[in-house]
């Protein structure tokens, strides 16, 4: 026969064995997920500024700035609640240095990035309705340059190629509103800046290299396919 002090042990490690297999059903349970995997389509606009294109010799320095906007597609692959995948986005727009006096007869110098692209690598977290990210990958801005040189005017175009980091956060928008899309339309924010290996404007006179940076802060709409 039992002892009192037996039962109490008995209950104690039948108590106990519950609490393990309870926690082992928690531990190893999926964690819930609300979905962002899978080919995603959309379009951005914001505000991009640069400094540069800029040189040791003949280029004063440019603070080219102005609206951007283009389109991106990427993919998603989620495990558990981390999210990575890849994108690729272009932008245009209106990113300038208007004409810039640098000597003293009136001669200007002006810069005009006609396009930016990037192919990136991104890494995210699932926190249900919004998923913070950062990005990094390749960069490349084809910028026009053009100098007056006491009347004499000339152009060349380059393409900087460079690396890009950044961040921003992705969220459902039907956390917002009642859009009806099943977390399939996403709103977007995102800071991204790049800085580029330098080149040679190929103008009659030997400018020397000249750098670029360039900052952008957009917003994107995006329809997810799942």
């Amino acid at each position: 026969m039992k002892t009192p002090l037996q039962h109490v042990a008995a209950a104690a490690l039948l108590a106990l064995c519950a609490n393990a297999a309870s926690a082992a059903d928690i531990d190893t349970a999926p964690i819930a997920s609300s979905g962002w995997s899978g080919l995603f389509v959309g379009l951005h606009a914001g505000h991009s500024w640069g400094i540069g294109p800029d040189s040791d010799e003949f280029i004063d320095k440019m603070d080219t700035d102005g609206f951007s906007g283009g389109a991106l597609v990427g993919y998603n692959f989620q495990f558990d609640r981390v999210v990575f995948g890849f994108e690729a986005d272009v932008s245009g727009g209106d990113m300038r240095q208007e004409p810039l006096e640098f000597l003293d007869d009136g001669s200007v110098q002006s810069a005009e990035i006609d396009y930016t692209a990037s192919l990136r690598g991104r890494l995210g977290y699932d926190m249900g309705d919004w998923m913070p990210f950062v990005t990094a990958g390749l960069g490349i801005a084809d910028v026009k340059f053009k100098d007056d040189f006491f009347g004499f005017v000339n152009n060349d175009r380059q393409t900087f190629i460079g690396y890009v980091l950044g961040g921003g956060a992705e969220f459902k928008l039907d956390s917002l509103l009642s859009t009806g899309t099943d977390g399939k339309l996403l709103g977007r924010v995102e800071y991204l800046y790049t800085d580029y290996d330098d080149e040679v404007f190929d103008i009659p006179f030997d400018l020397g290299p000249s750098d670029l940076e360039t900052h952008t802060v957009r917003a994107a709409l995006i329809w997810r396919f799942n």
